[in-house]
């Protein structure tokens, strides 16, 4: 039989680089893909740990409003992001 977990969340945060900084000085865990939490670990006097379950990956999308879909300026940074975005 399985034990169930609790887990008591305090805090959500609407992106993960300032959460390093909420944990920074205290007892609580985040959870980061490993890439972001290793950033945090080279500036931040924090521990990273391998989480012990299987996640789903992140998707990461792009959304923008529809005036300015045809915008050059837009469609660069578009492309931009989505050529770094396939880097990682």
């Amino acid at each position: 039989m399985t034990e169930k977990k609790k887990r008591n969340v305090v805090m959500s945060v609407s992106s993960f680089m300032p959460s390093g900084l909420v944990i920074k000085d205290s007892d609580l865990l985040i959870a980061l893909p490993k890439r972001i939490a290793s950033q945090i670990q080279m500036v931040l006097p924090v521990k990273t740990f391998e989480i012990p379950v299987k996640l789903k990956p992140i998707e990461v999308v792009q959304v923008w409003h529809e005036i300015n879909h045809q915008d050059p300026r837009h469609q660069w940074m578009r492309k931009k992001l989505f050529e770094v975005c396939q880097k990682t």
